[in-house]
């Protein structure tokens, strides 16, 4: 099986890609052929093994596009995220498998909504699409106002999942954002000093910021977060993936207090690692995920500037994160139930 996989951005900090690219390689043991197309490569590039071919903008990106379908031609075009400029292509050539990412973004009523004749030729074109991936509960509410349901899965993001990792923790607290507002990275840091700083711990920022052609940028923003540098608040910038997982895998806890976020990745590999998530609501995405306090809290919008009982960190702490990851998230699964559901589009 053929499967082209669209994503916006080849190459940063790009969640959606990463879950992509993973994906893609699970898939190739299915016994399915993946190539990427992208319109944006961005500075910050992972340096992929993953061949992507890059697009150009306007009419000369979508005859490029074009091209691609008719030498590749692929059984499945993937969208990783909302192109409607390459969907009614991808729909004369081939069954088109459409993946929500973000809960006020790139759902069915936010991309179709206050954009009056485009957001009505959006909605006209919304059931080219042959399978829907809403990604959350709350996406598939939203999305099923807009495509006949029968249309619409809700298969999660994935991990990678490593047996042989044992608990050896330090106190450490992570905060793995862009430092952006709509991820709050302000208030988590705030959080960090009235719940976990006197104590010991240290918090590591890892991600992006001063760059200010990052979506949803704001550099005053980056420049009062940054005020906030320290000993025990450290901010690394942009890291290799490989250095990400080093330090999930001796850290304690995780803190996101996002406005929105998709099924947040990170949280996952939170999870994987057996590091204790501790959220706001992210809009009611949070629910899906920390289903029991075993293995996170979800705290109050009031809470955020309070301080709180956190359970402590324990072995057992370390066994009921990783056992509701490796049980709901495990990439292979996750493939797998993907795989299934392109065979039955065919």
């Amino acid at each position: 099986m053929r499967i082209l996989h669209y994503v916006h951005n080849y190459g940063g900090f790009s969640g959606a890609t990463n879950q992509a690219i993973n994906l893609s390689k699970e898939l190739s043991d299915l016994n399915c052929t993946s190539q990427f197309v992208s319109e944006k490569n961005s500075k910050n590039t992972n340096d992929y093994e993953l061949e992507c071919k890059f697009l150009t903008s306007g009419i000369f990106g979508l005859l490029q596009f074009l091209r691609l379908l008719l030498s590749f031609k692929p059984d499945i075009v993937h969208f990783h995220g909302a192109s409607f400029k390459y969907l009614i292509v991808s729909s004369l050539f081939s069954k088109v498998y459409w993946k929500t990412t973000l809960y006020g973004n790139d759902d069915f009523k936010t991309l179709t909504y206050g954009n009056g004749l485009k957001g009505w030729i959006k909605k006209k074109m919304i059931p080219l699409i042959d399978k829907n991936n809403s990604l959350t509960a709350q996406n598939k509410d939203v999305n099923r106002v807009f495509l006949d349901e029968g249309k619409i899965v809700t298969i999660p993001n994935g991990v990678y999942f490593d047996d042989s990792l044992v608990c050896e923790k330090e106190k450490i607290v992570l905060i793995i954002a862009a430092v952006i507002p709509r991820k709050r990275v302000l208030e988590s840091i705030l959080f960090f000093k009235n719940n976990f700083e006197e104590n010991g711990y240290t918090l590591f920022i890892i991600g992006p910021f001063g760059d200010a052609n990052l979506h949803g940028a704001d550099l005053s923003y980056s420049q009062v977060c940054r005020r906030y540098a320290s000993e025990r608040i450290v901010f690394t910038g942009m890291i290799k993936p490989d250095d990400v997982k080093a330090f999930l895998t001796k850290s304690m806890y995780l803190i996101l207090f996002s406005v929105s976020e998709g099924l947040p990745n990170v949280v996952l590999e939170a999870l994987s690692h057996g590091v204790f998530p501790i959220l706001t609501s992210i809009g009611g995405v949070s629910a899906e995920v920390i289903t029991e306090d075993d293995f996170g809290i979800i705290i109050g919008e009031a809470d955020i500037q309070q301080v709180l009982e956190i359970p402590p960190h324990t072995g057992r702490t370390f066994e009921a994160c990783r056992e509701i990851a490796k049980s709901r998230y495990s990439m292979d699964i996750i493939a797998k139930d993907t795989y299934d559901i392109y065979k039955a589009m065919q």
